[in-house]
C-alpha cells in the first residue's frame, strides 16, 4: 500500500487539530481499510468522543452506545447521527450530514493549500502529456466512537 510521508502525515495530524478546534468532538484519525484505494480520496477514520459529540448536537446519546464503548471498545459508525434516536430528535439527521460535510470540505480545502511536499496528492495526466500533482479529497470513510 502507498504510504505518506512524514510531512504529510504531520501535516494531516495538524489539519485534524484544527478542525477539532471547531468540532470538538474529533478527537484524532487513523487510516481507513480503504485509506490510499483511490487516486482523488484520502479515506479517513476519525476517532469521535461520543459524550462531546452529544454536547454538540445538544441532546444525549442513546445509552446503548455507551454500554457497547465501554465494553468493547470503538464502535464504527457511517453517521454521525448513528448515536442518537432520530424520532426523539429529527433535526439530528440533516444535522449530521451537514456536520460531516462541513468537515470534509474543510480538510480538503486545507490540504488544496498547503505548500508542495506537505499536500497530499495523486500524480495526474493532463491533455498536454504532462503529469502534475493534484491534491486529494480528504474523506471520511468511518467515526469511530469512544
Amino acid at each position: 500500500m502507498e504510504q505518506l510521508t512524514k510531512k504529510q502525515e504531520r501535516a494531516l495530524d495538524k489539519m485534524i487539530k484544527a478542525v477539532s478546534r471547531r468540532f470538538p468532538f474529533i478527537t484524532g484519525w487513523k487510516p481507513s481499510q480503504d485509506f490510499l484505494a483511490y487516486d482523488t480520496m484520502l479515506n479517513i477514520d476519525f476517532i469521535i468522543d461520543v459524550d462531546k459529540l452529544g454536547e454538540f448536537f445538544k441532546t444525549e446519546p442513546e445509552p446503548y452506545y455507551r454500554r457497547v464503548i465501554d465494553s468493547d471498545g470503538p464502535y464504527e459508525v457511517y453517521s454521525l447521527g448513528s448515536p442518537f434516536d432520530y424520532d426523539k430528535n429529527p433535526h439530528i439527521k440533516d444535522l449530521s450530514f451537514d456536520t460531516s460535510a462541513k468537515i470534509e470540505e474543510l480538510l480538503t480545502n486545507m490540504n488544496n493549500e498547503l505548500p508542495e511536499g506537505f499536500s497530499i496528492t495523486y500524480t495526474y495526466e493532463n491533455f498536454r502529456g504532462d503529469y502534475v500533482d493534484i491534491p486529494r479529497n480528504i474523506r471520511r470513510d468511518h467515526y469511530l466512537l469512544t
